[in-house]
C-alpha cells in the first residue's frame, strides 16, 4: 500500500478503532517515523473527512453489502491498479473555503474554482516538490495522469468494479444462517442434496425510469424452487440472501 504514496508520510490521523490502534500499526508508524493522532470522543469534526470519504467513495462505488475475506486480495488488486489511479488523477474533489462568522462560527463554502483532483491539489502546493519520495518527479507523475482521460479511465475503472462485484456474488455462498432456515424447510431436515450454495441468477434488467439498484449486489437474487411442503417465507430468504 505505502508504494502507491507519491509522498513521504509524515503523519497518519485515526479514529480510536482497533483496526488503526494496534502493534503492527505501531511497528509501521516507529519505521516510519511518523506522527500518529487520533480523534477525540464526541468531537465530530475531528475525523470529518474520512468520514466523508465513506459515502462519497465507497459506499458509492462498492456499496453497503458485505464482502467476505476470501475476495480481499482481489479487492486490493482492484484498488491498487484501477480505483485509486482513478481517485487520485481523474475524479475532482471539493476543497473548502473556511471563513469564521462575526460569532466565531466557521462556515466552509466550496467554490467551483476550488475544485480539483488530488493530483492537482498536491502540485499547487507550495515547494510541493520537496514532498515527494527521492528519485520521483512531477514529470514521471504527469505521464500517468495523462494516460488517459477523466472518462476513459472512469469507464475502465467501472469495467473491472463490476467484473469484480459480480465475480465476488456468485463465488459468496449464502449466508449461513439463511443455509439453516432453507435446509430445516425441507423434508424433516434431511436435504442432503442441498448442502451446496443456491444457485443465483442476474435480475431482470430494470425498465426506464425505474428504481435504481444501490450496487451490483442487488441485481442478484436466489432462484430456487421451494421444498414442497415448506413453512418458510422464502421471498424472505431471497430477500435477505
Amino acid at each position: 500500500m505505502l508504494h502507491q504514496f507519491p509522498f513521504r508520510i509524515l503523519g497518519f490521523p485515526a479514529d480510536n478503532g482497533s483496526e488503526y490502534i494496534n502493534r503492527t500499526g505501531a511497528q509501521l508508524l516507529n519505521k516510519l517515523l511518523a506522527e500518529f493522532t487520533k480523534s477525540r470522543a464526541d468531537k465530530s469534526q475531528d475525523n470529518a473527512l474520512v468520514e466523508g470519504k465513506n459515502g462519497a467513495v465507497i459506499r458509492k462505488h462498492i456499496g453497503w453489502g458485505h464482502i467476505a475475506s476470501p475476495h480481499a486480495e482481489a479487492l486490493q488488486k482492484f484498488y491498487t491498479a484501477q480505483f485509486n489511479p482513478y481517485l487520485n488523477y481523474h475524479r475532482p474533489c471539493g476543497f473548502a473555503t473556511v471563513t469564521t462568522a462575526a460569532n466565531g462560527k466557521r462556515q466552509r463554502r466550496y467554490p467551483a474554482a476550488d475544485y480539483a483532483t488530488p493530483y492537482q491539489k498536491l502540485k499547487s502546493l507550495e515547494q510541493a516538490a520537496t514532498f515527494l519520495k527521492p528519485a520521483l518527479s512531477f514529470a514521471q507523475l504527469d505521464r500517468l495522469a495523462s494516460a488517459l482521460s477523466d472518462t476513459e479511465c472512469a469507464q475502465k475503472m467501472t469495467r473491472a468494479k463490476v467484473q469484480l462485484l459480480r465475480r465476488i456474488k456468485l463465488e459468496s455462498p449464502v449466508p449461513l444462517r439463511f443455509r439453516d432456515l432453507f435446509l430445516r424447510a425441507g423434508a424433516g431436515g434431511t436435504g442432503a442434496s442441498n448442502t451446496g450454495p443456491l444457485p443465483l441468477h442476474p435480475h431482470p434488467p430494470l425498465k426506464k425510469g425505474g428504481l435504481q439498484p444501490r450496487n451490483l449486489q442487488d441485481h442478484l437474487v436466489l432462484k430456487s424452487t421451494p421444498p414442497s411442503g415448506s413453512s418458510l417465507d422464502w421471498k424472505m430468504l431471497q430477500r435477505h440472501a
